[in-house]
């Protein structure tokens, strides 16, 4: 009996001692976990990147594709003015003309990127003016449609290169020899003499 009992008690030690050897509280995952967690609260301290794309700004195409270029449009009006300032200076000139004021009074229909150029349809009026008496009178001036070309130099340098104007002569409106066919029909209907123009005319003499 004292032997099956001690047979017994060296089985469940020998068992005890087993169990014991396999069955371990398991650290592996905690101790794979900890690295983790670490890794992801740095990376949440990160700045985050934006959302959104930020402005680039490119190399100036070369073709017609330009036009996905980002005008300036107010840049763009002041260049239109002073193209047109230094074409009635190349227009009219003369040593009766020193004492005149130049003028201009536009409207912009609209304008197209080609080829890495602007092309500018306005309507203007133009010219010298004099003062006499008080009043301001208009000495030599034009009217008329034209299209005002500049060179792309970079997104917000536009340098004036030429200007086409249309020849009279046949029946066809002037409008209709140099404008798209799109702002024709506004175009010849245009009042150089309505407050429009006469306004910006008036800036330069005051």
């Amino acid at each position: 009996m004292k032997k099956i009992i001690a047979i017994m008690l060296v089985t469940l030690l020998l068992i005890s001692i087993i169990a014991g050897c396999v069955y371990q509280p398991s650290i592996t995952n905690e101790v794979s976990k900890k690295p983790t967690d670490k890794a992801e609260e740095a990376a949440s301290q990160l700045p985050a990147l934006a959302s959104t794309p930020t402005s680039v700004v490119t190399n100036m195409p070369n073709n017609n594709s330009s036009d996905k270029l980002q005008i300036n449009e107010a840049l763009l009006e002041i260049e239109i003015k002073n193209a047109i300032i230094k074409i009635a200076k190349e227009e009219i000139y003369g040593p009766e003309y020193e004492n005149a004021v130049y003028a201009e009074g536009h409207r912009t229909w609209k304008y197209e990127i080609k080829s890495n150029k602007i092309y500018a349809y306005v309507s203007a009026e133009y010219g010298t003016y004099t003062k006499e008496n008080g009043i301001w009178y208009i000495t030599t001036g034009s009217a008329g449609p034209l299209v005002i070309i500049f060179n792309i130099k970079s997104s917000n340098n536009y340098d004036y290169a030429k200007v086409i104007e249309a020849e009279p002569g046949d029946e066809a409106t002037l409008e209709s020899k140099i404008f798209p066919s799109d702002i024709v029909s506004q175009a010849e209907g245009v009042d150089y003499q309505s407050n429009f123009f006469q306004d910006q005319i008036k800036k330069y003499l005051d």
